[in-house]
């Protein structure tokens, strides 16, 4: 029997059905396009990314309010159980910071907000971990064993070929952005304990799938069980041919395929593609 509810945000990209599974709430992020606020799970993903591709002005994305936060608190509370809230790294957000903030405004229910320290699914296999591990009736301290574990056996590397989204983002420098638009390059970035980093640049699309897979090749402890997931932004016949090469090569306990959301879609931008990954738990 669970002994502790948990939360997370619509970053962690955890699928609808693992959710339900694991009784996994969700807090949807903000962002606001042309005047207008909206939340990620408003517009679905096809209609997201179309509009996104023709549209002249891009979305900015905004810090949550703790309201959104205290409400799932008060509401998961009301059985004395503890709440778990799991958020995006600090670096990318200030989710984590909103979930604090929505703990202090509600002293008589134990909350504890933790740091991914990461961003998309090397986000979400942390969430997945301490629910399963709450399913499994281990306790609070438990899972935070669990969790600074997988937290270090997770990651994601990416390739963003429409680099002007993550130059607008703030990921990527101008000289960074000359010289890969210059040159035609796709860069590959690196999500790993930290920021976002470039890792190198490759020529055309026909590399980016073997090299992604070379990359976590590299950086996977090989400790099982093995999980990975294809992460793609309106990318999916990419994302379907990347999740077949996984299974050839790496044979990995859990695949999971999930979509970018508009709150992470902003920033990397149409057509980017995935592999994230973690191990040992």
């Amino acid at each position: 029997m669970d002994k502790i509810h948990i939360v997370t945000d619509s970053v962690a990209h955890v699928p609808d059905a693992l959710c339900q599974e694991y009784g996994i709430k969700v807090v949807p992020l903000p962002y606001v396009w042309d005047g207008e606020t909206h939340f990620d799970f408003d517009i679905g993903p096809r209609d997201f990314y179309a509009r996104l591709r023709s549209n002249k002005t891009i979305p900015q994305t905004s810090g949550p309010p703790p309201a959104l936060f205290k409400e799932q608190y008060e509401t998961l509370g009301k059985d004395g159980k503890p709440v778990l809230v799991i958020t995006v790294g600090k670096v990318f957000s200030s989710t984590n910071k909103a979930a604090k903030l929505a703990a202090e405004m509600v002293s008589d229910i134990d909350v504890t907000v933790f740091s991914s320290e990461s961003n998309t699914m090397g986000h979400g296999f942390q969430v997945l971990a301490a629910a399963r591990a709450a399913k499994d009736g281990k306790d609070l301290d438990e899972i935070l064993s669990i969790l600074d574990h997988v937290r270090l056996t997770s990651g994601v590397v990416f390739a963003a070929p429409h680099i002007e989204y993550l130059r607008r983002g703030g990921r990527i420098n101008h000289i960074q952005y000359f010289f890969a638009s210059v040159l035609n390059m796709i860069p590959i970035m690196e999500i790993r304990n930290s920021p976002i980093k470039p890792v190198e640049r490759v020529r055309n699309h026909k590399n980016v799938i073997p090299r992604l897979m070379d990359l976590v090749s590299e950086r996977l402890d090989v400790e099982k069980p093995i999980r990975m997931a294809v992460v793609h932004a309106d990318a999916e016949s990419q994302a379907w041919e990347l999740a077949k090469a996984v299974r050839q090569r790496f044979s990995p306990d859990e695949l999971i395929t999930s979509e970018l959301t508009p709150v992470l879609g902003i920033h990397a931008g149409p057509d980017s593609l995935g592999l994230a990954y973690s191990s040992g738990y």
